[in-house]
């Protein structure tokens, strides 16, 4: 099971690791043969900074100690030299009893977090854009349906942004309006396509005068 396991594994026999068993998964996730993998002392690919926190580990493991709950971040070094990003979950090897060992699974996770720094940059940029606009602008998260507004939105009715978040729909949008404009969301969060044309809401100002205000809806993917 542990060399042919498709997750990344290595068994370590003690905290020095001096003997370590690491399958072909491992090797190839940095980019070796089994055989060359199995050559390396573990600093040739386990960053300086990362070494003497996983030799504590694997002795606290090794001296009965309890496993940690959730998986560690780390980051070893490919064969080409990048970093590759893996989860390390560590656990005593225990047969009939005995234990043997420690073992480590762990999981590449570079995609998954390039993805989380390139979806975190692009939210960044929007919000920059969103919050400096000169055009009022309102965003209405699809999972939690947050409502968020930029200053160009309260001031155009009179608010600052804080005041313009405490207050009810209903304070700045008319019965009838609010209906409409929920339809016209949901329609949007359900797949829809939007309105090709702008329509026409009537706001409530904060002096109580009423501003006709043209809209254009669209969903957005950030």
């Amino acid at each position: 099971i542990f060399e042919d396991s498709l997750t990344p594994m290595a068994l370590i026999l003690d905290a020095d690791r001096e003997h370590v068993l690491r399958n072909d998964a491992y090797a190839k996730m940095l980019g070796y043969s089994l055989e060359e993998f199995s050559a390396l002392p573990h600093n040739a690919f386990v960053r300086a900074e990362d070494v003497a926190i996983g030799s504590a580990l694997i002795q606290r493991l090794i001296d009965g100690g309890e496993r940690d709950s959730e998986p560690a971040a780390r980051r070893q070094i490919h064969k080409d030299g990048h970093l590759v990003d893996v989860l390390v979950q560590a656990s005593p090897h225990v047969i009939d009893g005995e234990q043997l060992g420690v073992l480590l699974s762990l999981r590449d996770v570079t995609i998954e977090r390039r993805a989380q720094t390139a979806l975190r940059e692009n939210e960044e940029r929007f919000r920059a854009v969103f919050e400096d606009s000169l055009t009022p602008m309102m965003l209405v998260t699809a999972e939690s349906r947050e409502v968020l507004r930029n200053q160009a939105y309260a001031s155009m009715l009179g608010y600052s942004i804080e005041e313009l978040a405490e207050l009810p729909r209903e304070a700045i949008l008319p019965l009838d309006d609010d209906e409409d404009s929920t339809r016209r969301m949901q329609h949007l969060f359900d797949g829809g396509d939007p309105a090709p044309d702008p329509y026409s809401r009537n706001y409530v100002h904060r002096d109580g005068r009423t501003l006709n205000v043209v809209i254009q809806s669209s969903p957005i993917d950030i």
